[in-house]
């Protein structure tokens, strides 16, 4: 079975393509003088920047197509009940609660919620979407808190994993600050000044990382399943493990041609080579044969059985 994530062109270009985006990257980092601290900031925020959009797009896409990424599909991939994302939110009130208590944003969820509720399973509301801007407005209002829900999830989730990535590699690879202190004060400087300092400097490999994920961001707007949100997260173990590489040949003093040459291994469509020996073995494998019947199962047998 093909990866869900697969880019649809055909191989040679996906292969072409990504060597295209590490040469580019590579032809920045000579220009730019880039060391090791570098390359690891760049795929730092290539990840956050590029894995969070695509988390955004997915739920905006369910938000307004009503195929909320959790809870309202079936197994078959088919759209599921109308009132699930309702249902969700209403679920998700309890930790809202626990967390917020009786603030304002409580308040203000708990009342989506109750529109959310009212638009799934009232028959008032469902008798008066017969116009399409009608279902539009009544679609939007079913999903919203659980959209909301989820993008507040995976800001803290998602976020959550780049800010510790930063934070270590603020302490060896100082962006912010000094070696081995946080900041000047000795205080963990905010994350958006580590977002956007990256961003500044880097943004080539944001734009190379960006175009090679491509095809995934369509998907996440287009198809809104599982894969749009498991996809930014792969690509989070796949920063993880580089920047061990990268830190390793840094910390040896390294020729910086090595350094770069670890971005290959970044921008290469490893996926592809997995795919394609999937449906290898998946072409190998001998078709199951069909069980026989016993002798004295099968019909007009007239033996009896031993």
């Amino acid at each position: 079975m093909a990866d869900p994530t697969r880019s649809r062109l055909p191989p040679w270009a996906d292969v072409l393509l990504s060597l295209a985006l590490f040469a580019a990257t590579v032809a920045c980092a000579i220009h730019y003088h880039w060391a090791a601290r570098d390359l690891l900031w760049s795929l730092w925020i290539s990840s956050l920047s590029v894995g969070y959009f695509t988390i955004v797009v997915a739920i905006a896409a369910s938000l307004v197509t009503g195929r909320l990424l959790i809870g309202a599909r079936k197994a078959d991939g088919s759209p599921g009940k109308q009132g699930a994302p309702s249902v969700l939110a209403a679920v998700m009130l309890v930790p809202v609660l626990f967390i917020f208590h009786f603030s304002v944003l409580t308040l203000v969820y708990a009342l989506l919620t109750g529109l959310s509720l009212f638009a799934s399973f009232s028959p008032f509301a469902k008798g008066r979407t017969e116009g399409s801007v009608a279902r539009y407005v009544r679609t939007i209002l079913i999903n919203l808190p659980a959209s909301l829900f989820l993008l507040s999830f995976f800001t803290i989730h998602f976020g959550g994993f780049h800010l510790v990535h930063g934070l270590f590699l603020n302490f060896f690879f100082p962006l912010v600050g000094e070696p081995g202190n946080a900041h000047p004060d000795g205080t963990f400087p905010p994350i958006w000044s580590y977002v956007l300092l990256a961003a500044q400097r880097y943004w080539p490999v944001i734009a190379a990382s960006a175009i090679a994920q491509a095809e995934n961001i369509v998907r996440s707007a287009t198809k809104q399943d599982e894969a749009a949100m498991t996809g930014p997260y792969r690509n989070v173990v796949k920063m993880h493990l580089m920047i061990f590489v990268i830190a390793f040949l840094g910390a040896f003093k390294l020729d910086t041609p090595i350094l770069y040459a670890t971005l290959l291994v970044y921008f290469f469509p490893w996926e592809l080579l997995r795919e394609q020996r999937t449906n290898r073995v998946a072409e190998e494998k001998p078709a199951e044969r069909p069980a026989v019947a016993p002798v004295s199962a099968q019909p007009g047998s007239d033996r009896p059985l031993s």
